[in-house]
């Protein structure tokens, strides 16, 4: 009876846990069926939240287009825009005034800075800088040169000169000697200048300080003077010979040159007949032949 009783309590075990298997996995069944029946009904929401959201992004797509074609046409339009400016007369320098020249025309001028009438106003926009510093370097006789664009189409041009002081005699050439030492070869006729004439120089040195010189001395005496010649002699390594146009002749040392020729005209009006005025030592004249010069 015992064994009985224990075969019928180990079935009742087995037949508890057989049923508790059961349930879990039914359970588990269930929570299956139910996940696939919420993803069933999330799905029309899904879809209907992506329905809603893509009228905007056609919308966003359209607007994106229609800014790349803006900005297409936009840079198609400057790009024709400009090409039309350019061939127009609008485009190019219609007036050009200079202002400050004295000795320089301005042909020479327009030249040396590279800008004239019919030339793109455009260019001298965007270059006034290097073409200042191309016109200092390109013409020595330029002390200051100032571009502006007055306008659509006018420029002006504001120089200061380094002044022709003289012309320089050299190898049948004739070359313009400037007011701060430097040489230039000159382009007009010799008889446009009425200045003094530089001759018998060898040395560059000499030449620009007896140039520097002569810039220093007063109008009223230097305009007077004909011709300055380097006479040196053994005794004499630093002369200058001057030719004066009332027809007298001075001796005078080029180191020496501004200080001394302010004596020439107080010494000229006590002479009775031209003669030399001998200023390299000191101060005095004398007749012509009177003396061994």
């Amino acid at each position: 009876m015992a064994k009985d009783d224990d075969l019928k309590d180990s079935d009742l075990v087995n037949h508890n846990s057989r049923s508790k298997t059961d349930q879990h996995s039914y359970k588990e069944r269930l929570d299956e069926l139910e996940l696939i029946r919420r993803k069933k009904k999330a799905e029309p929401q899904k879809n209907q939240a992506i329905s809603k959201k893509l009228p905007k992004l056609k919308k966003q797509r359209f607007n994106a287009n229609k800014f790349r074609a803006g900005i297409l046409i936009g840079t198609f339009s400057i790009v024709i825009l400009f090409m039309l400016y350019l061939v127009t007369p609008i485009s190019k320098i219609n007036d050009i005034k200079i202002y400050g020249n004295q000795q320089m025309s301005t042909a020479e001028i327009e030249k040396s800075i590279g800008v004239k009438k019919g030339d793109l106003i455009f260019k001298v926009w965007f270059n006034i800088a290097k073409e200042e510093t191309h016109a200092m370097k390109n013409n020595p006789q330029f002390k200051f040169v100032q571009i502006n664009v007055v306008g659509p189409r006018n420029v002006t041009i504001q120089i200061k000169e380094n002044k022709i002081i003289g012309l320089i005699h050299e190898q049948n050439h004739y070359y313009a000697a400037l007011s701060n030492g430097e040489i230039k070869k000159v382009n007009q006729q010799l008889t446009d200048y009425d200045m003094p004439i530089y001759s018998g120089f060898k040395s560059d040195s000499v030449l620009k300080a007896t140039i520097l010189q002569m810039e220093k001395i007063p109008t009223s005496i230097s305009q007077n003077i004909s011709e300055v010649k380097f006479d040196q002699t053994n005794k004499a390594p630093d002369r200058l010979l001057i030719y004066m146009s009332d027809g007298n002749e001075v001796l005078v040392k080029y180191t020496k040159l501004a200080k001394m020729m302010d004596y020439y005209p107080g010494i000229a009006t006590q002479m009775t007949t031209p003669g030399v005025v001998d200023l390299q030592v000191g101060a005095y004249s004398y007749p012509y032949g009177t003396k061994d010069e």
